[in-house]
């Protein structure tokens, strides 16, 4: 699961799919999908992860309105679903008659959202400033994908900690994952956990190892996912499971030299290519819980409902299995 909280800096066949659960429902109503396993990372062992808010010190989270803000991408959990509903559900942002796009750009001064001007995700009025923070060149400016420098949880603290932003919502192990001399690249080097701060909903500020009670929601782990409905085929379903499992046992660590490969690991300069680099393991789901909206719990599709009225729609809702789940490994524990 993943949370939601700010923190600010204080000096400033069937197929199978990874599938990012911070916008799981419009994949789930696109095609008929099931979940058969999730992801595991680690922070201090616990079973969920949080998605959080980073800002600089002045920052409050009652006063984005004049703030640059840094997002992992549109429609992604941490970095648009959980803020978003949560401005909208407390009348802080007009909802613009469901455009969240638009009232996110009449709200925000600047932002990197990847994704935002792009006709795959935004089929009404592209709004520059939703992109004026992005750091991508020619055809990969705003893309919602790695080609952009800015997108994922790690691009959008990235966006905070270089590229202008006042606040970064990020999942609550994003900070971790770049302080402390963790990586080698030039822009975490100097990074201290002790620079940053959360900036809470009720307008508090908090440690970021204080994210267990000051954060915006929570959502699973992201899921590898097969065909479900007329599609789905559980010997298939069984094959990709034992096939991933088995790829872990060789390839599931977490260091790597020049000889080897590791699933979880990303080389620098990029971040999250296959996995997200915080998984420490892949884990089955069982069958009972394998419908995505059941994997994602009741509040994360009410908040994907705030944002888009058309996420719960029933007529276009598909049956999606989770097969395997990249576990979470954080402190937030339902």
């Amino acid at each position: 699961m993943v949370g939601t909280s700010c923190t600010s800096s204080r000096d400033r066949k069937p197929e199978t799919r990874g599938v990012n659960f911070r916008l799981p429902s419009k994949d789930g109503r696109r095609a008929d999908l099931t979940d058969p396993a999730n992801n595991r990372y680690d922070h201090k062992k616990a079973k969920a992860d949080r998605d959080r808010s980073l800002g600089r010190k002045e920052c409050g989270t009652e006063d984005h309105r004049a703030k640059n803000t840094c997002h992992g991408g549109i429609n992604t959990a941490a970095g648009w679903v959980y803020p978003m509903a949560y401005l909208i559900s407390n009348s802080w942002i007009r909802p613009y008659g469901c455009d969240s796009i638009r009232a996110a750009a009449e709200y925000f001064t600047k932002s990197c959202i990847p994704g935002a001007i792009s006709p795959e995700y935004n089929t009404g009025v592209p709004y520059d400033n939703m992109c004026d923070l992005c750091h991508g060149t020619s055809y990969k400016y705003c893309r919602r994908d790695a080609s952009e420098d800015y997108y994922g949880h790690t691009g959008a603290f990235r966006c905070l900690v270089e590229g202008g932003g006042h606040v970064a919502f990020v999942k609550h192990t994003t900070v971790f994952e770049n302080t402390g001399g963790k990586k080698s690249e030039w822009w975490v080097r100097d990074n201290l956990v002790d620079d940053f701060e959360l900036l809470c909903p009720d307008g508090t500020r908090a440690e970021v190892n204080e994210y267990a009670k000051c954060n915006l929601g929570k959502v699973r782990a992201n899921a590898i996912v097969t065909r479900g409905g007329y599609g789905y085929n559980q010997t298939h379903t069984n094959i990709y499971v034992n096939l991933f499992m088995y790829a872990q046992t060789f390839y599931g660590r977490k260091t790597t030299d020049e000889f080897s490969f590791s699933m979880f690991t990303s080389q620098p300069p990029y971040a999250d290519l296959i996995f997200q680099d915080a998984t420490t393991q892949l884990k089955e789901i069982e069958p009972s819980k394998r419908e995505y909206s059941s994997y994602l719990g009741s509040d994360f599709m009410r908040a994907r409902r705030i944002v888009d009225c058309h996420a719960g729609a029933t007529s276009v809702v598909a049956v999606m299995t989770l097969v395997l789940t990249l576990m979470t490994l954080s402190t937030l524990i339902g």
